[in-house]
Formats: C-alpha cells, structure tokens, sequence
C-alpha cells in the first residue's frame, strides 16, 4: 500500500509543480505589462490635460518673477487635481543645463550623490528646478534631470519615460511630461507626473504569492486525495469533503465530526479549528469595520459642520468696509468653532468654541449653542468693545506705525484684527511670543492687503504644525479694515518697530 502511495505522488506532484509555476510565471509577466501600459496611459491623459489648464502668464511670471502668490495658487490647484488621481506627484518643472564645475543642487553639499559636473556624465548634465511643486515633503527645488526631459522642449511634444529608479529616492517611478507653450509657441516649462511602482509591485508579488498558495493548496489536495484513494477510504473523505464545502460556502455553525483513520480525524478537527479560527476573525473583523465605518463618518461629518460653521461665513461675508479671512489648522482631535458675522452700525462678531474635541462637541456647538464664547464689535469709526468667556483677548495691529497696539486705540483703514482660538493660546502660551510670532508676517506683508497676508500667516501656520507634530488645534480670524473701500491697497506710512 506504501508503494501504490510513493507511485501516484512520484507520478502526480512533479508535472503539477511544474505546471503550477509556469501559470504563476505567465500571469506575472501579463499583469506587470498591462499593468505598465494602463500607466503610460494614464500619465498621458494627466499631463496633456494639466498642461491645457495652466495659464502660461502664470508660470512665467512665476518663473521670471518668482510670484509667490501664483505659485500658491497654482499649487493648491494642482494638488486637489493630484488628490483625485492615481499618481504620487504633479510638478511644473523647467530644465536648465547644468555648467561644468558646479553640482546639479545648488543649495546642497557636494558628495557622491551630488558631484560636480565635469562634462562626461549625461546623467549630471540636466536639472530640473520646480516651479510649483504639490508633494508634502519640504525638498530641494533642483532635481536630477533623468528622463530626458530636454527633448520636450526642442519636440514640443510629450514624453512617457519607461520605468526608471531614481537617483534621489532609489524607488522606481514612472513619468510623464507634457510642454507648456507661450503665446510664441516656445516652450516654457514642463508640466510633469509621477507615478510610484512600490504599491504596485507589492500588489503584483501579493498576487504572485497567492497562486503560489494556492498552488501549495492544489497539492496538498492532490496529495490527501492519493493517499485516501490508494487506501481506499471513500466514506471518511467524502463526508469530509461535503463539510468543507460547507464551510467554504460562509456555515460556520455545524461541527465536522467523522470517524475513520487516525491521519482523517486529525484533518477532521484542523479543519474544525480553522473554522473556530475563522469565526472568531469573521467576529473580530465585522468590529472593527464597524467601529472604523463609525469614526470616518463622524470625522466627515465633522469636517463638513466645520466648514458650515467657520469657512462659509468668513467666505460669505461682504462689505465694503471689512474683509475677513479664516485659516485653521486640525489636529487629531479638532475642536469646533461657529462664527458669525454681521454688519449693523459697524462689525459684529461672535465667535464660540467647543467645550469638548471632535464631532460631539462640533454637534452641541452647532445645536446647544454651548461653548467658550467672545463678542466683539467694531463701530462705523473703528472704536472696538468686546467681552469674552474663556476665549483669547484679541490682538490689533497698526499698519500705520507697524506694530500691535492696544484695543482701545481702535481700528484705522488697513489695520488687522487678529482673532484667535484657545488652541493657538495653548501652543504659544506667552503673549510677547504670540505676538512675536504674528509680527514675523505682519511686518513685512500687512501693507500688500489681506490676501497676502492670510498666505503668509497659513504658511506660518503650517510650519508650527511641522514643528509641534502634537499640536493643538489651531484656527485664526485675520479681520482687515479696507482702505477707502479697496482691498487690497499699499499704505504709505513710516515703519516703525
């Protein structure tokens, strides 16, 4: 009986294997090139279509002018488009070419990842310098030029690069490049999109993975089922075989018992643990989606009751008098605030907080109305009276002498309130350094008007997010007192301080 056994496994397993591998083998390599085509599809969809939304006035303001404000604003644009699309980076890049004696990154240390270039090497004889740039990671504005990007701009035409590893990152990317042309059809830069394989790799070694599993499964059967054939057991493996189409079919519930061979029984009770196994994951999973469905819905709700509550009414608000600006800045556990804004006589303000973070407390906020609270008015002269409960007194900064001053002094045309929420207070607990910090924007960009000034102070704000990764929440109300009715002027004025 022991010979019948050897034979059949001598006979069945090799070409099972073997054929096992070669199925393995051929829809990795199916996949892997479907796969590669759908991206160089899909990088070429990206960037021709990028590449007709930017404005070309923009980019070379950009990058003849360096225009802050329209790099920002093209910057959140591209990364809304970036947020809704399978790639890993959107950039406008220029390439310049690299002169002998100096390094591709002009603001890096030499080394051995960025030499000199001595005119030998084509891998150092391009560099990219971005223009805008939607990745989170604060990196170099030069890059390695390594796709030969040059050819666009003498092509006029777009390039797909073959899966490439990159000399910064050593991952492996696929990119696409799309020119952006003047009103003299020249080309003035790039409009460029990455695409990072590592997800993808992964997945495809998943896969591969899984039919090598499944084919450790197939022979596993094929084994069982030639030593019970050639000892010729029917019965047990039968009825061993209906339960675990019973399980497989989602029954958990019935108990594999049989009776027969010491090696079938033993399977019997693998397969009943497993089934144990396999409720209590089922029980352990359907939890956890569960409680996670909860805590994404609430944060969505939250989000959105958030922006009901803060933005809408700063961004609804219209006056000829006063311009108002909310930024904010969330934290794990964000604490709500309601603003509301009227103009009667003069600006009225109220503003209230969350006694507790999250959705509950955005949910009480929004129908209790209860919360830490500060009222503030300001007359038609810019005379202000407020009174507060538990929230931060204001600041008021004087573009006139070019410094805070006090609230008695009252608001002039281009001055700024600064309303502020209990998070910032806690993050910078001493006024001097609160003020210190808010000087840091005020005094350079107060004067150019409230748009400049909110980006200045967001960007600010996003650094003391990088700084204090446990931060609190943060949220700032900047309100700007328009001068003559224009929003955006330049005053005239002696700086002082």
């Amino acid at each position: 009986m022991t010979r019948i056994r050897t034979r059949l496994l001598t006979w069945l397993l090799p070409p099972l294997i073997a054929f096992i591998a070669l199925i393995s083998i051929f829809f990795y390599l199916n996949w892997y090139g479907e796969i590669e085509e759908s991206f160089k599809t899909d990088l070429e969809a990206i960037v021709t279509s990028v590449s007709h939304l930017v404005n070309a006035e923009d980019i070379e303001s950009i990058k003849n002018n360096k225009n802050i404000e329209a790099a920002n604003q093209l910057r959140h644009k591209l990364t809304d488009i970036r947020n809704q699309l399978p790639i890993s980076n959107l950039f406008i890049v220029a390439i310049e070419p690299v002169k002998k004696g100096e390094p591709v990154f002009l603001d890096r240390p030499i080394d051995e990842y960025n030499p000199i270039y001595t005119g030998d090497n084509p891998l150092y004889a391009y560099r990219q310098v971005y223009l805008v740039d939607t990745s989170n990671k604060p990196n170099s504005p030069f890059d390695f030029s390594e796709s030969n990007e040059i050819t666009v701009y003498n092509s006029k035409k777009i390039l797909i690069t073959p899966i490439y590893e990159g000399l910064s990152t050593a991952e492996n990317f696929m990119s696409g490049y799309a020119p952006v042309l003047n009103a003299n059809d020249e080309v003035i830069a790039l409009v460029g999109a990455d695409i990072n394989l590592k997800l993808y790799e992964r997945n495809l070694h998943r896969a591969l993975s899984l039919i090598a599993l499944s084919g450790l499964a197939t022979i596993l059967m094929v084994t069982l089922a030639s030593i019970f054939v050639a000892t010729k057991i029917t019965k047990p493996v039968q009825k061993l075989k209906d339960a675990a189409l019973v399980l497989a079919s989602g029954e958990y519930n019935d108990k594999i018992d049989v009776h027969g061979p010491k090696e079938i029984v033993e399977l019997a009770n693998t397969i009943n643990t497993l089934r144990e196994c396999l409720v209590d994951n089922m029980s352990r999973l359907t939890h956890y989606t569960t409680s996670q469905s909860k805590l994404y819905g609430e944060y969505e709700c939250g989000e959105l009751l958030q922006e009901h509550m803060l933005q809408k009414p700063a961004q609804d608000f219209q006056s000829t008098l006063y311009k108002i600006k909310a930024l904010e800045l969330d934290s794990n556990d964000p604490v709500g605030i309601n603003l509301n804004l009227k103009e009667n006589s003069g600006l009225e303000i109220a503003m209230k907080e969350a006694m507790t973070p999250g959705f509950e407390g955005l949910f009480k906020l929004l129908n209790n109305n209860e919360g830490r609270s500060l009222n503030l008015k300001i007359s038609n002269e810019g005379a202000i009276s407020y009174n507060t409960n538990d929230l931060p007194i204001p600041l008021l900064w004087s573009t006139r002498i070019n410094k805070f001053i006090p609230l008695t002094e009252g608001m002039q045309e281009g001055d700024f309130l600064v309303i502020y929420n209990s998070g910032l207070q806690k993050q910078i607990p001493h006024l001097n350094a609160l003020k210190d910090w808010f000087q840091k924007v005020f005094k350079h960009f107060a004067k150019e008007g409230p748009d400049l000034a909110k980006a200045m102070v967001e960007s600010e704000l996003n650094f003391l997010g990088k700084k204090y990764l446990n931060h609190e929440d943060l949220k700032i109300i900047l309100v700007y007192k328009t001068v003559n009715g224009i929003t955006n002027p330049r005053v005239n004025s002696p700086r002082i301080g």
